[in-house]
């Protein structure tokens, strides 16, 4: 009997060890780290340091779960082990062992816990995002002593060393950089967790009062490029395309979502963004330039709604851009041709372009596309083409830059076949053919980047 009460003690001492260490892993707060439920799924920023803290806690969990089945386990072997002295003997040494490591366990959490409580509360920061805000615990962006206001230009997943155990301490937010470079999102919960407060539209160093929790702060630097917003007015999460000269034939899970368009350009290195908006997958159906934000895309060709592709591309804004373009009437550059020589010097303009609304001939301008040496227009007849310089060539359907388009970058295109310039029905003689249809064309001085 006194061996069975020394086991019912050790036991009654191992629950008491797991619910006082569970206390510490759970008490008061939800996991850090959100992993798939039964609810409808939804996108969560989880960083690195997150996962550290739940693999920390995670850790202590699965050690204290070991502990207790080995001490379980061992307190079995010694009941079932009577007139063995050898296998009591380990089964003593086993429980004592286990109990040994639940008490070690306990006293690195209470170390910790002692030295620095943030220790066993990690914060996650993501890369500096250069001016960032300062939040203040005063009104008007006031501060009256060192410790009532704090600078950030990084992420941060927990505020309370400026907004308290509460997160009601912050009534004012200076900004340091503008809403165009730096969207500031300040959530109520840590790890960037439920809605968020939004700040957008803010100038650099403008003051806003703030109500509210003031959990954990988000940054979204705005980088260079086209950005396209699923709602008019610049509304809803915005996709951002930021590569100079990419083509996407398909937007995937944005199809047809567009409604306003914005950019950011890369002055630093000279570079404007452009962008080509296709009707169709695959650069397809109707096309429409943009250079210019557009609240409202029902103002272009391609209307709200419509985009299903696009071509994005780089200007130069370099002092001079020199090239050819050559125009030919058969694949593989063969058959006549049409030479244009072109020169782009930078000036008040923007866009820079060099414009053809129409392939046949305009008496009036003196404009005139014919085949090198002929007198045939070239209108519906041009199957490949040669581009020598940093050029972008758009060719139409239709005049006056209406209709299907298709777009070439250097070194050009052997064969329009595989275009939507070079495969248009018409009707001729009573039958439907699908043939060349280049009827107007833009050209574009363009900035290379690897």
């Amino acid at each position: 009997m006194g061996k069975t009460k020394k086991i019912f003690l050790i036991f009654l001492l191992a629950v008491f060890l797991v619910s006082f260490l569970s206390s510490f892993c759970f008490a008061q707060r939800e996991l850090e780290v959100k992993y798939p439920g039964t609810e409808a799924p939804r996108t969560v920023k989880t960083y690195l340091p997150a996962y550290v803290k739940y693999i920390f806690n995670l850790s202590i969990i699965i050690a204290v779960l070991v502990a207790l089945g080995t001490l379980i386990y061992g307190g079995s072997i010694y009941l079932a082990s009577a007139g063995a002295p050898v296998a009591m003997k380990n089964a003593k040494d086993q429980i004592f062992a286990s109990l040994l490591g639940l008490v070690l366990l306990l006293c690195s959490y209470l170390i910790l816990v002692t030295i620095n409580p943030q220790l066993v509360i990690l914060k996650a920061t993501i890369a500096e995002v250069g001016k960032g805000v300062i939040l203040y615990q005063n009104g008007n962006c006031s501060a009256l002593s060192p410790e009532d206001h704090q600078k950030y230009n990084v992420s941060i997943s927990d505020l309370r060393d400026i907004s308290g155990n509460d997160f009601d301490q912050v009534r004012s937010i200076k900004f340091l950089s503008s809403g165009e470079d730096l969207i500031v999102e300040i959530y109520p919960q840590m790890n960037w967790e439920e809605q968020p407060q939004i700040y957008k539209n803010q100038q650099e160093n403008d003051c806003e009062s703030f109500s509210g929790w003031a959990a954990s702060l988000l940054f979204k630097p705005q980088i260079p490029g086209v950005y396209l917003y699923p709602e008019t007015n610049y509304g809803g999460d915005p996709r951002i395309y930021d590569k100079p000269r990419p083509q996407y034939a398909d937007l995937g899970d944005f199809h047809d979502e567009a409604q306003s368009i914005k950019f950011k350009h890369r002055e630093d290195i000279g570079l404007m963004y452009g962008v080509v908006l296709h009707e169709d997958t695959n650069f397809g159906g109707k096309c429409a330039l943009s250079f210019l934000d557009e609240q409202n895309l029902d103002n272009t060709e391609v209307k709200n709604k419509e985009i299903s592709s696009i071509t994005i591309f780089g200007q130069s804004l370099e002092e001079e851009v020199s090239g050819v373009v050559i125009l030919y009437e058969d694949e593989e550059y063969g058959g006549r041709k049409k030479t244009i020589p072109l020169s782009f010097h930078l000036n008040a303009v923007f866009p820079l372009v060099s414009s053809y609304p129409n392939f046949t001939v305009y008496e009036d301008n003196g404009f005139d596309m014919k085949f090198d040496g002929s007198d045939d227009n070239i209108n519906d007849k041009i199957t490949s083409m040669k581009i020598d310089g940093d050029l972008m060539v758009v060719l139409y359907e239709d005049e006056n830059y209406k209709g299907k388009c298709s777009v070439f970058f250097p070194p050009g295109d052997a064969s329009f076949r595989d275009d939507a310039i070079g495969r248009c029905a018409y009707i001729t003689t009573g039958w439907r053919k699908i043939g060349d249809c280049a009827s107007s064309m833009k050209i574009f001085p363009i900035k290379i980047i690897q």
